[in-house]
């Protein structure tokens, strides 16, 4: 009997047993469950944390030379800002300086042998000095001079002027101070010392020099006889004979007529002569020692509009 009773009480201990195992087993796997989901949100957050600790170390990382490159853009435009207002402080200085003035001149030639040279007044000259060249790195000649300095013109009549030839010209004051004048500029200066810079300009784009081409308007040429005559006198069409003026026929060459001929130069058909027929010309020089030394020439003379 108390075997019996025994035997029962086992079982029903293990009913109870076997009817809490269950709930036992849930609630472990309940807690077991709940602890892993609490791992992994622990997981997720270090691994959340750890992603913005990243990129916030990247983000400041990429920041820093941007900041460094604005902060080193900054001290330059400071340093800059700087140097432009010690330049300007110092940038422009006006100063009294003694320019050099150039003076415009004008050439043109006839067309007869004759160049005209004229040139701009100058205040403060006492006159003018034109010289003369026969090549552009010829040696320059006084030609004319002029006391007065109200003259600006001058012709060239000299016969040595060639045919076709190109002459320079260039024309001076006589007080050549007077090419100076006082003018107040503004100059760079020194950025250290402060001190004028020189300054070397014209008051004006003009030179003082000036070339002209003797060109010759030529109408007709022909090769004549040559001969000399002096002696003075009055020529067939009135004028007093002197150099320069010449005895042709006129059923060739027309009295008052200008020609060029080669050896003498410019001159004008002004006189006649019983010997002088058809292509003979007979040039007036200054003395008999001339004319023999002349002799008799065949030359080219050219007949000019």
């Amino acid at each position: 009997m108390n075997i019996r009773k025994a035997t029962i009480a086992i079982l029903l201990a293990m009913v109870l047993c076997l009817g809490a195992a269950p709930e036992a087993l849930a609630a472990a796997g309940d807690a077991d469950t709940a602890a892993d989901a609490q791992q992994t949100v622990e997981q997720k957050d270090n691994d959340s944390t750890n992603d913005n600790t990243a990129s916030a170390a990247e983000s400041s990382a990429q920041e820093a030379p941007e900041e460094a490159a604005k902060t080193s853009e900054a001290a330059d435009g400071q340093a800059g800002t700087s140097e432009d207002t010690t330049k300007q402080a110092v940038r422009y200085k006006t100063v009294t300086k003694l320019v050099k003035r150039s003076i415009r001149v004008r050439g043109k030639a006839n067309g007869k042998g004759r160049i005209r040279i004229t040139w701009a007044r100058i205040s403060g000259s006492d006159g003018y000095r034109v010289y003369r060249a026969g090549s552009k790195n010829g040696k320059y000649r006084l030609v004319y001079a002029t006391r007065s300095s109200s003259s600006t013109r001058w012709v060239d009549k000299s016969r040595k002027l060639k045919m076709n030839k190109t002459y320079y010209y260039k024309v001076v004051p006589r007080d050549k101070s007077s090419l100076y004048k006082k003018k107040k500029v503004k100059v760079k200066v020194s950025e250290y010392s402060a001190q004028a810079v020189q300054v070397s300009s014209a008051a004006g784009a003009a030179s003082n020099k000036v070339r002209v081409k003797n060109k010759l308007n030529v109408r007709r040429a022909m090769r004549v006889r040559a001969t000399a005559y002096s002696g003075g006198g009055l020529c067939a069409n009135g004028k007093r004979a002197r150099v320069g003026r010449i005895a042709v026929d006129p059923r060739v060459v027309r009295l008052g007529s200008w020609v060029y001929i080669e050896g003498y130069g410019i001159a004008q058909a002004c006189d006649t002569g019983g010997a002088i027929k058809g292509r003979r010309v007979d040039l007036y020089m200054a003395s008999s020692g001339q004319c023999s030394r002349y002799g008799v020439r065949h030359v080219k003379m050219y007949v000019l509009r």
